[in-house]
């Protein structure tokens, strides 16, 4: 969740996105957003180009658009995770710094949060095109300021070593995305989420 707002402010639509959510809800109105983005989709895959630097990733044609979170999978860097800030054709600025400046043939992910759909059951699936829906659990009450995710087929038992475990982690006042085992793997126990490691 964002910080209250003190002190007057302005109506230019970028002062309000950077210390809140704003959610476009027509052509010319946005509405403050209180939801924390939970689920995402990758929506392609790209290549960081020469000359990129901790806060600016300069990769050619790429598909990201303002609000979207860059992850990074390959090089140095690989667990890092950051919102963009703004682009152009061929550059990204991040919102967050990366710890260093990323190499050219590194690899990341553009993904875009979405909302989640809710099945006849009343369960959250997250419908991926390649992967088929998805059940996610959250649990916001074994940890303070610890939101547990856990993603599985339909029908996996929460016993079983076959979940996508990460936590939105708000303990440092920033919201952190971390994952089990510091991986996206689908080979943790949910019942055990409490007690794994993420990063």
């Amino acid at each position: 969740m964002a910080n209250p707002i003190t002190g007057p402010l302005s109506k230019n639509r970028d002062d309000i996105a950077r210390v809140t959510t704003v959610n476009p809800i027509s052509d010319s109105r946005d509405a403050v957003d209180v939801i924390a983005h939970t689920f995402f989709e990758v929506i392609s895959s790209d290549v960081v180009e020469a000359s990129s630097t901790v806060k600016i990733i300069n990769a050619t044609s790429h598909l990201a658009k303002q609000g979207d979170v860059i992850r990074l999978t390959s090089g140095t860097y690989n667990t890092f995770q950051g919102v963009v800030l703004s682009t152009t054709t061929d550059t990204i600025t991040l919102a967050q710094e990366v710890e260093g400046e990323p190499s050219a043939a590194d690899t990341f992910d553009i993904l875009r949060f979405r909302a989640p759909t809710i099945g006849s059951s009343g369960g959250i699936l997250v419908d991926l095109a390649t992967d088929g829906p998805y059940l996610v659990f959250l649990d916001e009450t074994t940890t303070t300021n610890i939101t547990y995710v856990g993603k599985a087929l339909p029908g996996t038992a929460t016993s079983a070593a076959s979940w996508q475990l990460f936590v939105l982690d708000e303990t440092s006042g920033d919201l952190e995305v971390k994952y089990a085992d510091g991986d996206a793997l689908f080979d943790n126990v949910y019942d055990d989420r409490a007690s794994d490691s993420y990063s």
